[in-house]
């Protein structure tokens, strides 16, 4: 397979990771049976997928290694208390949240710090859009689970504007 074919197998197994595991929260939250599953798959896509596409950059910086590092103990821990649930939930889900965060953290700064380790084939509105409305999702889901006030906004804002991005992806073709 060549290299930008599988950079682009590889970036849709990661979206579709990333939407596996989004679904798969809200259907945890209304306590629906195939919430594990997608939840398990949406972690084994991303963790599987992403060290993948940041080995096949020729540029690789150290915050490339930092979001690996960041991909991995979210994952690993994700799915170690998927497993794991009842014994080391307390230590496991906190931990991959952190994971989590790093690596949004990571990836928001590399977007707009313009880093190198960014590959320029997406626009900054396009990458913006995905990190923004699926953190807006995230956090909704968050508030969903607290119990606190504003969740079904942020979850129905965030839906929204991934939507909007997937959409507006799907019409700007790629400048070469």
């Amino acid at each position: 397979m060549k290299p930008k074919t599988l950079k682009s197998f590889l970036n849709i197994i990661i979206v579709l990771g990333f939407c596996s595991f989004g679904i798969g929260f809200m259907f945890k939250i209304m306590h629906w049976p195939p919430a594990g599953i997608l939840i398990t798959l949406g972690y084994a896509a991303v963790l599987l997928s992403y060290p993948k596409l940041i080995l096949l950059k020729e540029k690789r910086t150290k915050i490339d290694v930092a979001k690996v590092l960041a991909v991995f103990v979210w994952g690993i821990c994700g799915l170690s208390g998927l497993i794991f649930y009842k014994e080391y939930r307390s230590v496991l889900i906190p931990l991959a949240g952190s994971g989590f965060l790093v690596w949004l953290g990571l990836t928001l700064y590399a977007v707009f710090t313009k880093d190198d380790s960014v590959e320029a084939e997406n626009s900054p509105i396009i990458r913006i859009g995905y990190i923004g409305g699926f953190s807006v999702l995230v956090i909704g889901n968050f508030f969903r689970m607290m119990h606190w006030p504003g969740a079904h906004i942020l979850m129905i804002t965030g839906g929204i504007i991934t939507a909007i991005t997937f959409f507006y992806a799907s019409f700007v073709g790629e400048d070469e």
